[in-house]
């Protein structure tokens, strides 16, 4: 019985390093522009001016060829800037950092350029959930108090982006965020401006745009690559 225990246990580690194979991990660094939509007082549009950064971890799994199932926990710099023109002297910057948790699925695609196939791009689809556990804001210079009440702490995001992989170990990703919860609450936003806006549904909300380099420990997709 302890021979065949010991037979059985043999058999069953190849297959443990088989599935565990499937699992990767990796880190993630880039910068970030940012908008909030219902805080530009002087045109009512999204100029993403807030340069920011995001970095932080990340684990996937492999499905057949094509397919990632990738989560993801990082730190990200969101917010929105209003920097001086010729018609205004003003500034302002509203900075929101964040804890973020993004699920996303990653799907590999060939692209055709010049009659000539190419199978290292990706899109990616997904959520992420989101806390705010810090903010300031800048007004002309001088660093006025913001009243939390008028801030929502979770952050809801659907997420869609696009992927170049560089190599077995690297990828550029370019991903678009769009918060579903306002981290300005509405009632905060004067009247006027949450009417200017031509995405009056987007009043309050987090916008972000995202340029990432990944580095995936032992190589990603290995001979599917």
């Amino acid at each position: 019985m302890r021979d065949k225990l010991f037979v059985l246990l043999l058999c069953m580690i190849p297959a443990a390093r088989l599935r565990a194979q499937h699992f990767m991990t990796g880190l993630s660094l880039g910068p970030v522009v940012s908008d909030v939509q219902g805080t530009d007082t002087r045109d009512y549009d999204n100029d993403f001016a807030k340069l920011g950064y995001t970095g932080g971890l990340f684990v996937n799994r492999t499905f057949g060829r094509n397919d990632i199932l990738q989560l993801e926990i990082n730190y990200i710099q969101k917010g929105a800037e209003q920097t001086p023109d010729s018609t205004n002297n003003g500034f302002f910057k509203l900075v929101l950092n964040y804890v973020e948790v993004p699920l996303v699925w990653r799907h590999r695609i060939r692209v055709n350029m010049n009659r000539k196939f190419y199978n290292n791009f990706e899109w990616e689809l997904g959520a992420s959930g989101g806390y705010l556990f810090s903010f300031s804001q800048n007004v002309s210079g001088y660093n006025l108090p913001l009243d939390r009440s008028s801030l929502n702490s979770v952050d809801v995001s659907a997420i869609f982006g696009i992927n170049y992989l560089i190599s077995r170990n690297w990828y550029f990703g370019v991903r678009y965020t769009n918060s579903v919860i306002p981290v300005l609450k509405r009632n905060a936003i004067p009247a006027q401006v949450l009417s200017s806006y031509p995405l009056t549904f987007n009043n309050g909300n987090n916008r972000v745009l995202e340029f990432c380099l990944r580095y995936v420990f032992g190589g990603g997709r290995g001979e599917n690559y």
